[in-house]
């Protein structure tokens, strides 16, 4: 998971976001029970300012690992970004 993560994480930082997402998409696929790519997928969604899908992988990443901090910090960035105040509070 750790290496899926890497290789997803390294993809994300050369701007190879089509390459990252898909491969976040399918590690999170075959590992069902873990949050951190998931976490990871709403990174790159921040990164392209595509909030909507933001929150949707860090709404993912909670329900799997709700003791998560990194994914209701980044829970409440992707709210903010949408005007959503209220919720993200």
């Amino acid at each position: 998971i750790l290496a899926w993560n890497g290789k997803i994480m390294a993809l994300r930082l050369m701007k190879r976001y089509d390459d990252a997402i898909a491969l976040a998409e399918q590690g999170i696929n075959k590992f069902p029970q873990e949050g951190l790519i998931a976490l990871g997928l709403g990174a790159i969604y921040t990164d392209q300012s595509n909030y909507p899908k933001a929150e949707q992988a860090f709404r993912l990443s909670i329900k799997r690992q709700p003791d998560s901090v990194d994914a209701y910090a980044g829970l409440n960035m992707a709210l903010i970004f949408q005007n959503r105040v209220d919720e993200a509070m």
